[in-house]
């Protein structure tokens, strides 16, 4: 994770570098005013979830799951509004007496996130975005021994977690960027239908960035 971050501190270095240096071969993408692109983009994303469960004194695990899905992104400035929908699968890992059992949560996710692009634009930038990612709980299983059971009650089927995260759209073509991000996760409320029981992880994720 740290290595993660460091590189995408570099990337958003560079990027303001060739800003500032006035070469137009190295800023034929940059952000202009005067001609701004499409204040519309689609970001196709496919990641892993590195999540738990956690209460005020205990937690599980981190178990890894998916998250894909896509973002659409309004505004084409330094300020945009991100939403969308992920599936998502959060949960945790709890090992005892030599035998492990995985808690599984998949949710179906509408971001609604305030995405600040450092350079000005969404096709390339070294960006922050944070918010909350209401989601609806859509699977419930716990697995062990090769088995897996559906988990009948106890869970509620709403979660909203917040996001706070940061990452990189790196362009390839006039049209369409890579984009490539890490989310830090937390539930602002609890899974459990009595206790205090969190989600809270990361989400790495990558995919592109297409102008509409």
């Amino acid at each position: 994770m740290k290595k993660l971050f460091v590189t995408l501190m570099a990337l958003a270095a560079f990027q303001a570098h060739a800003y500032s240096s006035g070469n137009t071969s190295q800023t034929k993408y940059l952000y202009n005013p005067e001609t701004s692109g499409s204040a519309v983009h689609l970001t196709p994303t496919l990641g892993l979830a590195a999540m738990s469960l956690k209460s005020s004194n205990a937690s599980t695990d981190t178990d890894m799951g998916i998250s894909a899905g896509g973002y659409v992104e309004l505004g084409d400035s330094m300020v945009t509004f991100q939403t969308g929908l992920l599936y998502n699968q959060f949960g945790g890992k709890v090992s005892a007496l030599g035998q492990s059992a995985s808690i599984n949560l998949s949710y179906l996710s509408v971001p609604l996130l305030a995405k600040f692009n450092v350079n000005g634009s969404a096709e390339q930038s070294f960006f922050l975005r944070m918010g909350v990612m209401p989601g609806f709980l859509v699977s419930k299983t716990a697995k062990a021994g090769g088995q897996s059971e559906t988990i009948d009650e106890g869970l509620k089927s709403f979660d909203i977690p917040m996001v706070i995260g940061l990452g990189a759209a790196i362009p390839t073509n006039s049209d369409m960027s890579i984009s490539i991000g890490a989310d830090y996760i937390r539930g602002l409320t609890s899974v459990a239908s009595e206790g205090e029981i969190r989600n809270e992880g990361f989400l790495l994720s990558a995919g592109v960035v297409l102008a509409m």
